[in-house]
Order: C-alpha cells, then structure tokens, then sequence
C-alpha cells in the first residue's frame, strides 16, 4: 500500500463528509453557522476546501475588499483596504428544511424529482428528438390542464405518499422537535445523518 489510502476508503470518507452537510438543512437557520464550525472541528482529512466552498456560498458569505479612502488617505494619496463580508449565493433560508419538516410539507426537491421522474417515463428515450419531446410536452399539458380542472371542481387528486416516505419525515420531524426540548446541537447532527444516510 505504500502510505496510500486504496480509492474505496478515500470514497467512503467524501460521503461521509456530504453527509455531514446534508445535516446542516435540518437545523434550524440560525444554528447553521454553529453547526457548521462544529462539522470544521469533527472533520479529518483533506476537506477544508469543500467545507471553505460550503460556508462562502450557502452559510457565511465571502470576504471581498473594499476600498475606502480617508482623509488621511487622501493627502498621503493612499488607500485604505477593509474587508467586508457579503452575503452568501444561496442564504441557508433558502435552502434549509427545518421548518418545512416541521410542518410535514414537501422538501424542496421532491416536487421537482417527481415531476422530472414522470416526464422520464413519458419520453422513454434517453435522447428523445425534437419532435416526441414536444409530443411528451404537449401530453403532460394535456395532463396537468385535467389535474387543475379536476381541482377547480373540488376533485382533488389523490397523492400517492410510500410508506418508507412517511417514516421518514415522522423521523426527522421528531428529531428537529427534540432540538427545541434538548438544545443538544452535535446529537441532533448525528442523528439526522443516521436518518438520511442509512
């Protein structure tokens, strides 16, 4: 082995580590920031580029130079460099899922996985041309205008929820609730990444 780490533990380390993240959606936005310098403290390896990149666009924000001249400045023909941080690309209010756990509504992602899953099944081509993928457009506008119908009538149509979906969300509920009776950050981490990891 000479030293070196074979490629499946190396691997298994960077999911862990994506696991880790994945865990900051379920706290709540103010804690993130928390919850991330304690990732920082529990991570090993070479992570600290993923973990910069995380925090600059979706926790903290970056640093950026601005230039402010003084008075004293201006005389000496100066400037005088501050840093300031700006906000970062994508706020942990936009992407964060404590709430909306909380509240058993869908996850961000789910609507859209759906949507893109059943329009997988319509095409049924990997490289559909350009006339079957307006043929599927035109079929799923002919579906959704039959659902938004339906609905205007009072029918509201049935959602089809598995039950692996349901134990699910009744487990992350519960572990987002016990945050607000334990207020212990690092086990609420570990468990929800027990929950949506394995």
């Amino acid at each position: 082995r000479n030293g070196r780490w074979p490629f499946g533990q190396v691997q298994d380390q960077f999911r862990k580590l994506c696991g880790i993240l994945d865990r900051l959606a379920f706290l709540p936005p103010q804690f993130v920031p928390e919850g991330l310098t304690y990732t920082r403290e529990k991570s090993t390896g070479d992570i600290g580029d993923l973990l910069d990149y995380f925090d600059c666009t979706c926790v903290n924000g970056p640093f950026r130079y601005a230039s402010t001249p003084s008075a004293v400045a201006l005389r000496n023909s100066s400037l005088r460099l501050t840093l300031r941080q700006r906000r970062p690309e994508f706020p942990p209010e936009q992407w964060n899922m404590y709430d909306t756990t909380l509240q058993d509504k869908d996850r961000t992602n789910n609507t859209y996985e759906g949507w893109n899953t059943g329009f997988q099944k319509l095409v049924s081509h990997a490289h559909p041309s350009v006339w079957r993928l307006t043929e599927c457009l035109q079929q799923n506008e002919a579906l959704v205008a039959t659902a938004l119908t339906q609905a205007r009538r009072g029918e509201p149509t049935v959602k089809r929820v598995r039950k692996t979906t349901l134990r699910l969300q009744s487990r992350l509920r519960n572990i987002c609730e016990g945050l607000h009776i334990h207020q212990d950050l690092p086990r609420l981490l570990e468990l929800v990444g027990d929950c949506i990891r394995f």
